[in-house]
């Protein structure tokens, strides 16, 4: 047997107790293939078949070699029991490693499963579970967070046993109401929160804004100094005097666009809804059945239907879509608008019609003096937001 030992090499097979020990390169190899002996190789190990395990000099590692010829080679681990027939727990090959079972720590608390591709951490009252669909951490029995990565339904869940939250590509749930539709009258959703974003202009007078009409005057001073109330004036102070005020609406507005029109003004001294300025909206004409020829397709007079107060602020508001929040009306009375019930709309005033101009106006055959008010600022409420044009203060 010793002409079989590397040179240099002793074998002592073992002791009264059973033990083996042997110094040197142990080497288990397939019956007439190559040895291996002596240092770690650095080359190729050729057409060797064998295993051997090495005692680096330097460091005292122990260096397991699995020299596999023209094989796939590799190691493998199986176990068994009296009952069941050995099973492949674990291969180290030249291009993975597999494991076929579980990988836990001492303790259980982390444990990577790799039949169901699941990853869990878990102390006493804390778990988080990642898998290829989800992240999920839970805490005293509840899935708290849940990160869902399914093609079919991705989605964010939170839940702390009283309430519960979940985004989607497409919607966010407050314990099941749903932010994005209509909830109930008293709760803002991203919709009221989008028609409520307001930009603001500020507006000087112009000709090109009172065109047939008067123009505004400023303030009297008995009104400003007593009610810190600024804008344009207007009063009727000869007979037939009347104003249209012309805003331009957004750039390819049509009818349907406008979901709310609103108009902020504090009324001096007029008594009756009749004498109380209006609002009218003007679609461009199509040479076609045009209620006013070359100016206008359709015309539509929004008018409020309450006795106003003297000396009162008001912001009256034409709800045009059924559906749109009330604007903001700071320290002042919102004043429902309804569609004048005289010869109007004109025209068909179709959702399609694009949009002229809006129009603040008054009664032409109010009697004198009887039109009497302050307007401060004009809205046009969209799906989009809120344009708002405010009427500065003229010296």
């Amino acid at each position: 047997m010793s002409g079989l030992l590397p040179a240099n090499t002793t074998l002592q097979l073992g002791d009264n107790s059973g033990n083996i020990f042997h110094q040197g390169v142990l080497t288990s190899n397939v019956n007439g293939t190559t040895l291996l002996t002596g240092t770690f190789p650095s080359t190729s190990t050729g057409s060797s078949t064998c295993h051997s395990h090495y005692t680096d000099s330097s460091t005292g590692a122990l260096k397991f070699l699995n020299a596999s010829g023209t094989g796939e080679g590799g190691h493998q681990f199986y176990a068994s029991n009296s009952t069941t027939a050995p099973v492949k727990t674990l291969e180290i090959n030249k291009t993975a490693m597999l494991l076929n079972t579980s990988l836990t720590n001492d303790s259980g608390n982390t444990n990577l499963s790799l039949a169901y591709n699941n990853l869990t951490f878990t102390d006493d009252t804390f778990q988080c579970l990642l898998n290829n669909e989800s992240f999920i951490f839970y805490s005293g029995g509840l899935s708290n967070v849940r990160i869902n990565n399914s093609s079919e339904n991705p989605n964010i869940f939170f839940n702390n046993g009283i309430h519960s939250s979940q985004l989607t590509e497409s919607d966010l749930t407050f314990d099941g109401v749903s932010l994005p539709t209509a909830v109930a009258s008293n709760t803002t959703n991203i919709n009221t929160l989008k028609i409520k974003q307001t930009n603001l202009i500020n507006v000087y007078s112009s000709p090109a804004i009172y065109a047939d009409g008067a123009p505004p005057t400023p303030v009297p001073s008995i009104t400003s100094n007593t009610y810190a109330q600024f804008g344009w004036y207007f009063k009727n102070l000869t007979v037939g005097l009347k104003i249209n005020w012309y805003m331009p609406p957004a750039t390819g507005m049509i009818v349907s666009d406008i979901l709310g029109l609103y108009m902020r003004y504090f009324n001096c001294s007029t008594t009756s809804n009749d004498n109380s300025p209006f609002i009218v909206v003007y679609t461009k004409p199509t040479g076609s059945g045009d209620a006013i020829p070359t100016f206008a397709h359709s015309v539509m007079v929004y008018i409020i239907n309450t006795t106003p107060v003297v000396n009162t602020s008001y912001t009256m508001f034409m709800n045009a879509s059924g559906t749109c929040p009330n604007p903001s009306a700071y320290a002042s009375n919102i004043q429902t608008m309804i569609q004048s019930p005289v010869n109007n709309p004109r025209g068909p005033y179709a959702p399609t019609e694009s949009v002229l101009a809006f129009v603040i106006g008054s009664n032409s055959s109010s009697a004198v003096n009887s039109v009497d008010f302050i307007a401060q600022k004009f809205g046009v409420m969209t799906s989009n937001g809120t344009q708002e044009l405010s009427f500065m203060t003229l010296i």
